[in-house]
């Protein structure tokens, strides 16, 4: 029972600072990975012509995306979800696993999570509908790609021309190291909405994170108290049916510091082991948690430390040592006499 209890306790604890580590991970691969650019302009209608904004704004490199919602249907599954529309070529959009960069192909363009939920794979046809359009359109699925905070759906800008919808009018500008002079040219612009810096988004996202810490440190003070309450109990019954063992050695010659000693032995082998086969499960509950809490268009990434898992199991351990050395003291309280009165 003790084994079991410094297991689950571990297991909490790693799946606490685990779930930190997750969020952290993937705020972090999306913003210094995924998001490739330094600012991005949203841009109201009627925007201006991307190839102009391209060419006049100081940047080391602009691109213009044109974004609207589209309702996608695969069988009996249906989603309205965002289309993003990028230029051919585009290099400010990382969208391959662990935000590397990836060309993008012609094709219907989905992220791993909206394909997963409509439950089609490459090659599959899917039914798309824009907003007004009163006929769908087929498409065949050609990528995956991978954002974790964004699902959607992207399109080439020769794709989207293709489909004969409308042209491409760009509702945002990302820019990679835009200078002083282009906020001030974007800003005079009468169809500049906002203008977002990748580095401020970043921080609003970490202090989103740490203001729901006060979870991670519930799930703490739950592992803790379940080890010390399940630890202690168990502590004090093994003690009270060894009582009569522990006498006998008293009377053998062994002295209280040898009996305390075989007692903590014991308490470390019973924690070393339960620490042990509580690393496996502990990282799959913290994977476990982040799947219940995703949303559609929000994707975690399980990815727990070593640190935290050190940090977890030495908290472990301590804790029961310290525990069992709170019940090694009660060897000295022995009476031998009582001790060894038996029915027998």
């Amino acid at each position: 029972m003790s084994c079991v209890g410094l297991l689950c306790c571990n297991v909490l604890l790693i799946a606490s600072m685990g779930l930190q580590d997750s969020v952290l991970a993937t705020i972090r691969g999306h913003y210094g990975g995924t998001l490739a650019y330094d600012a991005c302009a949203s841009l109201s209608d009627p925007a201006g012509d991307a190839d102009a904004y391209e060419r006049h704004i100081d940047a080391a490199r602009v691109e213009c995306v044109m974004e609207t919602s589209v309702s996608l249907r695969a069988g009996d599954r249906q989603r309205t979800t965002q289309l993003t529309v990028v230029g051919d070529g585009q290099t400010l959009l990382h969208l391959g696993e662990g935000g590397t960069a990836v060309p993008l192909t012609g094709g219907a363009i989905l992220t791993h999570k909206l394909a997963r939920t409509l439950g089609v794979s490459v090659g599959e046809e899917i039914a798309c509908q824009l907003p007004g359009d009163d006929s769908a359109f087929a498409m065949t699925v050609t990528q995956i790609v991978e954002n974790n905070l964004s699902q959607g759906m992207y399109l080439t800008r020769s794709a989207w021309e293709g489909l004969r919808k409308g042209g491409f009018v760009p509702t945002a500008i990302y820019m990679q190291e835009p200078t002083a002079q282009a906020f001030d040219m974007l800003e005079k612009m009468d169809e500049v909405e906002d203008i977002d810096r990748t580095s401020d988004l970043a921080e609003e996202a970490l202090i989103f994170l740490h203001a729901v810490s006060t979870v991670f440190s519930i799930l703490t003070v739950i592992a803790l108290t379940l080890a010390f309450v399940i630890c202690y109990n168990m502590g004090l019954i093994n003690f009270a049916e060894r009582t009569r063992e522990y006498a006998t050695l008293k009377v053998l010659g062994y002295r209280q510091r040898e009996i305390r000693r075989l007692i903590l032995m014991e308490n470390v082998i019973i924690t070393l082991a339960a620490i042990a086969i509580s690393i496996v499960p502990g990282v799959a509950f913290t994977g476990a948690i982040l799947a219940l809490v995703e949303s559609e268009s929000m994707r975690y990434v399980s990815a727990v430390a070593p640190t935290s898992i050190a940090i977890g199991s030495l908290t472990t351990f301590g804790f029961s040592v310290c525990i069992q050395l709170l019940l090694a003291r009660k060897v000295r309280a022995i009476v031998m006499v009582e001790a060894l009165k038996s029915v027998e």
